[in-house]
């Protein structure tokens, strides 16, 4: 057995879990292409801004 952590099988499992539980998983890089994209497309969002709007998804729970 392999002591190696495979990332993209804990990933999978914890979107699982997220769809059992009926609700989204928070995902940081996905937050983070959203931000990158509205500051290429309009307003731009702070460093500030970025890390309040990760702080209200981390918490959410729909």
């Amino acid at each position: 057995m392999s002591d190696r952590v495979d990332h993209a099988h804990i990933e999978r499992k914890r979107r699982e879990i997220a769809r059992i539980e009926g609700g989204h998983a928070y995902s940081a890089t996905a937050v983070d292409a959203a931000i990158a994209q509205s500051n290429r497309a309009g307003r731009r969002i702070s460093k500030r801004e970025g890390e309040r709007i990760h702080a209200l998804l981390r918490g959410w729970r729909g």
